[in-house]
């Protein structure tokens, strides 16, 4: 049984995938800046990092949606994670980018939670 989803989660899901591919291209530039000129290019990395979780999210879904027919308990499992992992990154990346809290406090969680996202995909593509 093949999975029809409607049009507009699929256009959403792809400009969404635009999205995050811009806003990785974005951070990596601003990354570069960064380490060269300092600010104000480390708090554009960081606005790019919270524009690339955002934009995964349309993406996670349409994914929950395709796989959820043939392994329901998985998918569901996998796309919490995923959107749990991604969320927490907004929120750690927000709260450094109002200066709320340092550089440091995010080193280990950020990442992190962009790892559990990514094992939340490979979930998908097992």
């Amino acid at each position: 049984m093949i999975k029809i989803l409607p049009v507009e989660l699929i256009q959403f899901a792809s400009w969404s995938a635009f999205a995050s591919a811009i806003a990785t291209v974005l951070g990596l530039v601003a990354l570069v800046m960064f380490f060269s000129f300092g600010q104000p290019w480390g708090t554009v990395n960081d606005i790019s990092s919270v524009v690339l979780a955002l934009s995964l999210m349309p993406i996670l879904l349409v994914l929950h949606q395709l796989h959820r027919p043939y392994a329901p308990f998985i998918t569901f499992a996998a796309f919490v994670i995923g959107v749990l992992a991604l969320l927490t990154a907004v929120v750690f990346q927000s709260l450094l980018i109002a200066r709320i809290i340092a550089f440091a406090q995010t080193a280990v969680v950020v990442p992190v939670a962009f790892g559990l996202f990514g094992a939340s995909l490979i979930i998908y593509n097992g």
